[in-house]
């Protein structure tokens, strides 16, 4: 394991409460990729959707892996309720994020679906790839049981005092399973952004009826990249980043 020190991350002019970012990471692996992706090139914001991590933000993290996210939206004064599976993700995310962080974060070893109870999960093959294990079958991978949680259940967590009010998915494909069966579970939230990703299934249509599902319950739906005249999303990389927000939240009843 290495340490990345970063000094510089997000938007060059967005303000965030600590100096620095200490990283600890697994070298050689995609750890290094994912920490530029998210933290340098900030791939889950976007200026021209309105999209920012900002103070009031209480972020359900879906597929935590080594916290990068969870570090960003802390920097931004945030706070974060970390869900990943995969136990030795689990390990340097909670390590991250306590290095960095004395409070305003939680760390849920297990996965995330419709409803509570053990999915198995489907692991990366050699030792490089530490972020695309899923739970969706994959040929000539081990599989290891993880206990995945209800959305709707995981929504109603606290961090301290604060209620989830923003939601963050890169969970492998079962976004889709989410998004199509539990999309209203999300109602009460304001942000949401997501991976799509096509790999698990590249009909456009299936995604485009997700956006459509999505368009009632928030303002902003914002995506770029998706030929609608096209059956089938087969393009590299075979992802995109969806960005949902709302001027207002409607909170759930106490």
């Amino acid at each position: 394991m290495q340490v990345r020190t970063l000094t510089k991350w997000g938007y060059r002019k967005q303000p965030f409460v600590v100096p620095k970012l200490d990283i600890c990471y697994r070298p050689d692996t995609t750890d290094e990729k994912v920490i530029d992706e998210v933290l340098v090139r900030h791939a889950y914001q976007n200026k021209a959707a309105g999209f920012q991590l900002e103070p009031d933000d209480c972020w359900l993290d879906l597929g935590g892996n080594i916290g990068t996210f969870a570090l960003m939206a802390l920097a931004a004064g945030g706070s974060v309720l970390s869900v990943e599976p995969e136990p030795e993700n689990v390990r340097l995310l909670r390590l991250n994020v306590e290095i960095n962080f004395a409070a305003r974060h939680r760390v849920l070893a297990a996965g995330v679906a419709c409803t509570s109870g053990v999915l198995p999960l489907y692991l990366c093959n050699g030792e490089y790839n530490k972020y695309r294990h899923s739970m969706f079958l994959q040929k000539n991978r081990v599989s290891v049981p993880v206990p995945v949680v209800g959305l709707e259940e995981l929504l109603q967590e606290r961090v301290g005092t604060e209620r989830i009010n923003a939601v963050k998915m890169d969970i492998e494909g079962m976004e889709i399973d989410l998004l199509e069966k539990c999309a209203d579970t999300l109602k009460h939230v304001r942000k949401l952004v997501f991976e799509y990703t096509f790999d698990v299934d590249p009909s456009v249509q299936r995604f485009l009826h997700i956006v459509e599902k999505l368009r009632t319950l928030f303002d902003v739906v914002h995506y770029t990249g998706i030929n609608v005249n096209e059956k089938e999303f087969r393009h590299f990389p075979p992802c995109k980043m969806v960005y949902c927000s709302s001027s207002t939240q409607r909170l759930p009843p106490e």
